[in-house]
């Protein structure tokens, strides 16, 4: 049986802290503050009183169009600031969701400091954990990210291993579900 979902703030304290997570804990995930997850997600994880945390691209939550964000309808922050009412997590995931490895550092450490800071203005909650867009990660974006964030969470890994307090909070790895993993598959991935 699988239990669900510690939020990123939970998931550090049990890292870095020795907390106490729930046994067999998943933590749910969603990235970019696509709508779907606040129509879709959310009335169902309700139903099952979970919780989940949406990694924010704060410009979009600011109704900025953005290039390459545009296939989806993404949530603003009153739907955001619902979620959170609800117990879920909102947590930065950049300002614009630009590809990090493929831009100036001085520009890395604007998109994580800013989309960090307008969280935590617009929710009132200091969340520092951060997920890196796409999956891209090298040393200097980790390096960036620990002067600002307390983790970040990596899905781009060639191994997901369960996290053990040897994980590094600053390349917690994840699994990148999407629309095309099959009932089966994900079943499989609940019951580790």
């Amino acid at each position: 049986m699988t239990t669900t979902s510690p939020c990123p703030m939970t998931r550090a304290a049990w890292l870095l802290d020795d907390k106490l997570l729930p046994p067999h804990p998943v933590a749910l995930d969603f990235d970019d503050n696509r709508l779907n997850i606040f129509q879709n997600a959310f009335p169902i994880m309700s139903e099952f009183g979970f919780t989940g945390t949406v990694f924010t691209v704060t410009d979009l939550a600011d109704g900025q169009p953005l290039p390459r964000m545009d296939q989806f309808p993404a949530m603003r922050w009153d739907q955001l600031l619902k979620l959170q009412d609800a117990g879920w997590c909102i947590a930065p995931h950049t300002r614009t969701h630009r590809f990090l490895t493929e831009i100036s550092l001085t520009e890395v450490r604007q998109e994580m400091d800013h989309s960090y800071q307008r969280v935590r203005q617009m929710t009132g909650e200091d969340t520092p954990y951060f997920a890196y867009p796409a999956g891209l990660w090298n040393e200097d974006l980790e390096t960036i990210a620990k002067q600002i964030f307390r983790t970040t969470r990596h899905w781009f890994l060639a191994e997901n291993p369960p996290v053990t307090h040897d994980t590094s909070p600053y390349r917690l790895p994840s699994i990148n579900i999407t629309m095309d993993m099959t009932m089966p598959a994900f079943e499989t991935l609940m019951q580790v």
